[in-house]
């Protein structure tokens, strides 16, 4: 349970008493006082909803009635769909302090969600917009987010936090109630404002002194009034997230992390402006902070601070980044994967040395363009040292990731490193107590369990699929509690592939009080499918594939004759993504392999997935028709006309849905004698990619010819030179 602190402290408030003054008049007109006339809540209420991309989802709840609450007495329910009665809910429990809030949120959320959360619920927290949640007291309804028993998409792709006037639940959901916030929008979960409500810390602060360096001012508790002055190392248009105003300043002695939650009338900061801050410090998730009531820019262009030169392995020393935290360094590290999306207004980027010493770059989508850095690579990396729980560097634009001169080869993760179980996810996902190659959430290796969340394709027909799949999901899920829980020492046995394209470690993972292999035993109980994607273990390959056909043989969980899994999971995610079958499949006793819908062709216990055809060959599968890639009748090629801006060829999307199947494509770019980029989105290509579409992009003289299904990048900008 999180300290609400009035936006992480009162102090904050009190200390921007001028600026409070104009937004709440009313509420010092007739000169009471917070503490001598504290206004307090009816009860407890929903505070904040999060329904974000992917799985980003929580709620919090927020206890602002002048004392401690059992929350025994209530629970959440969930109305999916515009259910007139609850789809699922959970029960409270614990104690909650007057001033403090309680996080629900999904278990496969981004860390930054389940660094806040108090309990993980991936049923009830599974929302998707046009569901309606409700909490309850008793028997008794006490607050509603959204209209029970109405389906509409009412919060899609969005934050909302409960407007800080509020003091009440309410059975009737109000949208005047509650402010929007772009989506992934997290830093206002784990705290709540209210008027009135005083969680009787930190005291009213002391007016700002006497001007000091940054390293003094560093050195003094959290509270403390204070003046400094340096150069501002980021702009805050680069960092900004919602209303939100966040920058660095640095100067000779140590840097600081200056953050508001709403810019207001602060002023916009650039880099290499001289500012003078008075504010308060705070502390926030280990980040040192000074809280602004008052910047005042002194000059302009000035020059930036030198970045100090440190290696991975000197961040990993807590001392040593302490001293550090808000200045400019750089460092030198390899990338093996790079996020399809982003979390809270920027990516979580892990970058590695050759030690496997690792740390996080924090890179904020209005600072840089993320698909300009491609994984794969070692880069000299020039960023500001900042903490979220753990150390991080904050690169502040496109030049402060460079490629490194020097490529060796990447570094080898593979082998048996030991950890501790923190919590379970679902039935092939964990999360680790401690850290292992800097991360901490695992997606077990081998094998596939049936998804827990709420299906998207929501066609009536697939509603008895659906109901099946997370039946099937919720069961491995219990399964596996009982193999292992939070607190259990594990070793986690990495492969060549050390992480997938979401950042999550790819291990089996064995109990080390007794060396059960968990992966393998949830296949053996017929609670998970095999699901070998290469690059893969070929040495571990045939005890699985021999256990999955037992299972099946047993009619044990998922192959029960009586109630099956009506869909793989790898196939209910293809049908309800709507993205269709991406991955060749070899039958490891043939050797060879056949098209993506031809995967049912192939026994369970002998699949092997590739992503393209090249890939199969490489691992000595032929084709099953007998015919070489590419054989056959071509098809004649599509011309698709780009709509052309300025240097710029796009396409309509509406020109994609048409194509068949293996089809060829023909884009010119030509544009009055000039030639064209062509600009391709991620839907774009992700369509292009299902179809297995070959693409030729000319401008009349030079072509370039792309396989789609080869095509990884998340963007593409297509030049002819």
């Amino acid at each position: 349970m999180k300290k609400s602190a009035v936006c992480r402290s009162l102090a904050h408030v009190m200390l921007a008493l001028s600026l409070v003054l104009m937004n709440f008049s009313g509420l010092y007109a007739n000169d009471v006082s917070a503490e001598a006339e504290q206004i307090t809540a009816e009860d407890l209420f929903i505070s904040e909803y999060i329904e974000g991309s992917s799985y980003n989802k929580a709620l919090e709840i927020y206890n602002g009635t002048g004392e401690a609450v059992d929350l025994a007495d209530y629970r959440l329910e969930l109305y999916s769909n515009g259910a007139g009665s609850p789809s699922q809910h959970v029960d409270l429990s614990g104690e909650l302090e007057h001033g403090e809030v309680f996080v629900i949120a999904h278990g496969n959320a981004a860390e930054e969600i389940l660094d806040m959360a108090d309990l993980i619920h991936s049923t009830v927290v599974n929302f998707n917009g046009d569901d309606a949640v409700a909490l309850v007291k008793g028997e008794e309804l006490l607050d509603t987010f959204g209209e029970i028993g109405v389906q509409a998409d009412f919060a899609k792709d969005v934050t909302r936090v409960r407007q800080s006037h509020v003091t009440s639940p309410n059975t009737a959901y109000d949208t005047a109630e509650w402010q929007d916030y772009a989506k992934d929008t997290f830093a206002y979960l784990g705290n709540h404002t209210m008027d009135g409500v005083d969680p009787d810390e930190p005291e009213e602060p002391e007016e700002p002194g006497e001007l000091q360096s940054i390293a003094d001012a560093r050195e003094l508790s959290d509270g403390t009034a204070v003046t400094v002055e340096g150069v501002v190392t980021v702009s805050n248009d680069a960092l900004r997230v919602g209303a939100q105003f966040t920058t660095y300043v640095q100067d000779e002695t140590g840097g600081i992390n200056v953050f508001a939650y709403e810019q207001k009338n602060l002023p916009d900061v650039e880099k290499g402006d001289k500012i003078k801050v008075a504010g308060t410090l705070d502390t926030y998730n280990g980040l040192k902070e000074l809280i602004p009531t008052s910047i005042e820019v002194i000059e302009q262009d000035q020059e930036l601070p030198e970045p100090i030169e440190i290696s991975l392995s000197e961040l990993q020393d807590e001392a040593t980044a302490e001293s550090l935290e808000g200045q400019l360094v750089q460092l030198n590290g390899y990338i093996n994967n790079v996020p399809d999306t982003p979390a809270g207004g920027g990516y979580n980027v892990s970058i590695i040395d050759a030690d496997f010493n690792g740390t996080i770059l924090r890179v904020m989508e209005n600072a840089l363009d993320i698909s300009q850095v491609p994984s794969g690579y070692w880069y000299d990396v020039t960023g500001i040292v900042s903490q979220y729980n753990s150390y991080q560097l904050i690169p502040t634009e496109q030049a402060d990731i460079q490629t490194a001169d020097e490529q060796p080869d990447p570094p080898s993760a593979e082998g048996i490193y030991e950890s501790t179980v923190e919590r379970i996810t679902d039935g092939d996902t964990i999360h680790l107590r401690d850290p292992v190659l800097g991360g901490t959430k695992v997606r077990f290796l081998n094998m596939d369990t049936a998804e827990t969340y709420t299906a998207h394709n929501k066609d009536p027909e697939r509603a008895e699929i659906n109901a099946n799949q997370k039946y099937f999901g919720d069961l491995a899920a219990d399964y596996i509690g009982t193999l292992i829980e939070p607190g259990d020492e594990v070793l986690v046995k990495i492969g060549q592939e050390p992480t997938d394209d979401y950042g999550r470690l790819l291990a089996e993972i064995i109990r080390k009080e007794d060396g059960m292999n968990i992966n393998l035993e949830m296949v053996r109980q017929g609670m998970a499918v095999t699901y070998f994607i290469a690059p893969y273990d070929e040495t571990v390959y045939p005890e699985y594939q021999a256990a999955v056909k037992a299972a099946k043989d047993a009619g044990l969980g998922i192959w029960d004759p009586e109630e099956p899994l009506m869909e793989l999971p790898f196939e209910f995610r293809a049908m309800d993504d709507q993205k269709g079958f991406l991955r060749y499949v070899g039958n490891s006793d043939t050797m060879k392999y056949v098209l993506p819908d031809d995967w049912a062709e192939v026994p369970v216990e002998k699949r092997v997935f590739f992503a393209s055809e090249e890939e199969a060959e490489s691992y000595g599968y032929t084709r099953s028709d007998g015919e070489e890639p590419g054989e056959g009748n071509q098809p004649e090629e599509v011309e698709i006309i780009p709509l052309q801006l300025h240097v710029i060829a796009t396409i309509w999307m509406r020109d994609l849905i048409g194509l068949q199947q293996d089809a060829h494509v023909v884009i010119n770019i030509s544009h009055k004698k000039k030639t064209s980029l062509l600009l391709l989105t991620k839907p774009q290509i992700d369509w292009l990619r299902m179809k297995n579409i070959t693409l030729r992009v000319t401008d009349g003289t030079v072509s370039k010819t792309f396989h789609m299904r080869d095509i990884t990048k998340p963007m593409m900008l297509i030049s002819l030179d």
